[in-house]
């Protein structure tokens, strides 16, 4: 692979593109405790399509469990390291705009939003596999499977108390007896069967699984000895593991394949810098002096000082926080570039003003919704790593216009980098985020500990109610972590 030389926004010397790689590294620790939680993670589904139905607790699939959650918390610690900041980073800008050749393709934002998405996908497969299995566990056969000592026998149905058909599954309620002639042991199970053909009657031959250890009735019953071993908590043969798996996994392979070509990248990327070759940009020479609440949104923005005064306030992206980025990049220089592409205020006739006087200033224009209209922006710091955002269309009067950028063509252009992800995130407690997906994580433990199937019921719509009873806390968990709380 060739590496092109890129030169620094400031005017130093060309820097090559491993140089810079090579500072926003992300720490070995942070990678290996990702690799971890991914085993962990490919060791649970491993384990859950092996053994489909075993006896709870699951302890097997409790510790693939604890070592993804060991993988997470060993990245967490290692992003907790501080940020090394290069003295290049905090040096003085450009006296002139330079520009910028093109915006950072993917951004640590636009990466993390992409890995996110296909790591809730890769997650959602065990999720949904082990939720078809917790919705046919019932307490009496976990009983059963969890038995120190049990018998396999081919027993005789004396009796089929209810037999209950919907669009899934048949079901038969079954009474039978260890001996033909009724004077063996008595034993009651449940057989459910996706095909509706299959029938139960009276004297018919199926095969039970029950305790020797004590004298219960509880059994588990299957029309085959196959099916019966594979339900006692054998080795999964049955395809139906795999069929839940399939759809999940195929989302997760789509996304990971739409992140790996970089095709996700390629829809609305270059605004501003398409603006900055074509002369239609703005920019503005600022640095960095703090973050504050907005007076154009509710949240915080990052406050850029001009260096001939004013200021201007940059409205970050989602997965950064706007704390974090103005007490790392305190001081800084750079380049503000942004593409006025909103209408920037009423006409003079439509505010009262007299012929020959000049418009005055009222503040941010706001659309319809209600909302500032907010343009594009990309800041460039003195080092050449850069930062998206969006800025106020419609300036006040302590927020400069900037000035128009000449057209600058793409080839004469330097190169930038995104900024470091340590430095847009802190590794961090969200209460907010960790409240939210506690539901989702005690419904995920609950199936893990406790049999939750009921045989009197359709299988599948258990399946949905507690795959959708840990996914959606966990949806909401990601979507309140991920939050820029910079934003309304």
């Amino acid at each position: 692979m060739i590496r092109r030389a890129s030169t620094d926004v400031s005017g130093g010397e060309p820097r090559s593109d491993a140089s810079q790689s090579a500072e926003g590294r992300i720490p070995g620790g942070a990678t290996a405790g990702a690799w971890l939680a991914l085993a962990g993670v490919f060791g649970f589904t491993v384990c859950l399509l092996a053994r489909y139905a075993a006896a709870l607790p699951r302890w097997d699939l409790l510790a693939m469990l604890a070592v993804a959650c060991l993988g997470a918390a060993l990245r967490a610690l290692a992003l907790r390291r501080p940020v090394r900041r290069e003295p290049a980073g905090c040096g003085s800008a450009s006296l002139r705009p330079q520009g910028f050749a093109a915006e950072p393709a993917a951004g640590w934002p636009d990466r993390k939003r992409q890995r996110t998405a296909v790591l809730f996908w890769l997650c959602t497969v065990p999720v949904v596999v082990l939720a078809g299995s917790a919705a046919q566990t019932t307490g009496p056969e976990n009983r059963v499977r969890g038995a120190a000592s049990t018998a396999v026998a081919e027993v005789t149905v004396l009796r089929v108390d209810t037999t209950r058909v919907s669009t899934a599954q048949r079901t038969f309620r079954i009474r039978a007896n260890t001996k033909p002639d009724g004077s063996g042991r008595y034993l009651e199970g449940t057989i459910a069967h996706a095909h509706k053909r299959v029938s139960v009657h009276y004297r018919d031959e199926v095969w039970a699984r029950y305790r020797t250890d004590v004298a219960s009735g509880d059994a588990i019953m299957a029309l085959s000895r196959g099916e019966l071993e594979e339900r006692s908590g054998g080795w999964s043969r049955s395809p139906e593991p795999l069929l839940l798996a399939l759809v999940p996994a195929g989302v997760a392979g789509a996304r990971w394949w739409w992140v790996r070509t970089r095709r996700s990248d390629r829809a609305g990327r270059g605004p501003v810098a398409a603006a900055v070759h074509n002369g239609r940009a703005r920019a503005l020479r600022v640095r960095v002096s703090g973050h504050r609440k907005s007076a154009f949104n509710k949240g915080r923005v990052l406050v850029l000082t001009s260096l001939r005064g004013g200021e201007r306030e940059l409205l970050l992206e989602r997965w950064v926080d706007t704390d974090r980025v103005a007490e790392t990049l305190s001081g800084c220089e750079g380049w503000l570039y942004w593409e006025p592409r909103a209408v920037r205020g009423p006409s003079p006739s439509s505010v009262g003003v007299q012929h020959g006087d000049a418009p005055r200033s009222l503040g941010p224009r706001m659309r319809d919704s209600g909302r500032p209209a907010l343009d594009s922006a990309v800041f460039v710091l003195a080092d050449g790593s850069a930062l998206r955002g969006r800025t106020p269309s419609v300036p006040s009067e302590s927020m400069p216009e900037g000035e128009r950028v000449p057209r600058l063509p793409a080839e004469r252009c330097p190169q930038v980098r995104p900024l470091d992800g340590r430095v847009l995130r802190r590794p961090r407690l969200r209460l907010t985020a960790l409240l939210a997906g506690l539901p989702g994580a005690a419904v995920l433990l609950a199936m893990l500990v406790v049999p939750l199937g009921d045989p009197e019921q359709v299988w599948s719509m258990r399946l949905m109610l507690l795959a959708a009873a840990v996914l959606i806390p966990c949806f909401v968990h990601n979507r309140l972590a991920g939050r820029a709380w910079a934003r309304r």
